[in-house]
C-alpha cells in the first residue's frame, strides 16, 4: 500500500493528506458535536475523494465515481443536521451514490461474469445478511420501511458487484467496511445507541471509502500512470 502511495504524484498524496486530516479533526471532536462547523470536516474529508477521482481516474470512470462521492458527501452534511427528514434525505443521498458505485462497476466491465463460482458463497453470505438485519430493523421502522428496504437492496447489490470484482482486494474489503458502518448506524438509529457508536459509525464509513478510492487508484484499468 505504501508503494503505491509513494507512487502518486505529490498533488495527490497532499489531498489524501488533506482528506485524512479533515478525518481526523471530525472523529477526535465527536465527543462535542459541533453542527456548524461539523459538516465541514465530515464532508469535505470524503468530498475530497471526489477531486481526486477526477482528475486521477481515466475518462471511463471518474465521472461515476465522482458523482458516488459527491453524493456520499450531501448525505454525509445532511445526516450531520437534525432538521426534519434529514435521515431521508441522507438516505436518499447514500443510495443514489450507490447506485453510481454499482454502474461503475458494471460499465468497467471487472470480470464477464459477476457471480463466478468461486465467489457464489459471498454473495449468498452478503444476501442471507442483508435479510436477517433487516428483519430485526424492521419492527422500529416504522413509515421509514420502505425507505430503508430500497436502501438495504442498493447497498447489498453495491457489495456483491465490488467484492466479486476482479478490480482487487482494496475495493470489496471498502465495501464491506460500508456495509459494517450503516449496520452500526442503522443499530444506533432504530434499535438502540451503543458505547462509542458514533466513532465506530465513522471509523468504518472513512476508511472504507478510503480503501475504495485506494483500489482505484492502485489499478492499472482506472488510474492515470
Amino acid at each position: 500500500m505504501d508503494l503505491v502511495y509513494f507512487q502518486l504524484k505529490k498533488k495527490y498524496q497532499i489531498l489524501f493528506l488533506i482528506s485524512f486530516l479533515l478525518s481526523f479533526i471530525y472523529f477526535v471532536t465527536l465527543p462535542w458535536s459541533f453542527n456548524s462547523v461539523d459538516f465541514i470536516f465530515k464532508g469535505g474529508s470524503i468530498f475530497i475523494f471526489s477531486i481526486l477521482v477526477l482528475t486521477a481516474l481515466k475518462k471511463k470512470v471518474r465521472f461515476l465515481l465522482f458523482f458516488s462521492f459527491l453524493f456520499a458527501t450531501v448525505g454525509d452534511i445532511l445526516l450531520t443536521f437534525k432538521f426534519q427528514n434529514a435521515f431521508i434525505f441522507g438516505l436518499a443521498s447514500f443510495l443514489i451514490a450507490h447506485i453510481f458505485y454499482i454502474i461503475t462497476y458494471v460499465f468497467l466491465r471487472l470480470n464477464t461474469n459477476y457471480y463466478p463460482d468461486s465467489k457464489k458463497w459471498i454473495i449468498s453470505l452478503l444476501a442471507l445478511y442483508g435479510i436477517i438485519y433487516f428483519l430485526i430493523l424492521r419492527p422500529n421502522l416504522g413509515d421509514l420501511f420502505p425507505y430503508v428496504l430500497a436502501y438495504m437492496i442498493v447497498l447489498m447489490t453495491m457489495a456483491c458487484f465490488a467484492v466479486t470484482s476482479q478490480l482487487n482486494f482494496f475495493v470489496g474489503f471498502g465495501a464491506l467496511l460500508f456495509v459494517f458502518s450503516d449496520s452500526a448506524l442503522a443499530f444506533k438509529q432504530f434499535i438502540t445507541p451503543f458505547a462509542m457508536d458514533d466513532a465506530m459509525i465513522w471509523f468504518s464509513y472513512y476508511f472504507g471509502q478510503l480503501f475504495i478510492v485506494y483500489g482505484f487508484f492502485s489499478s492499472r484499468k482506472t488510474f492515470l500512470q
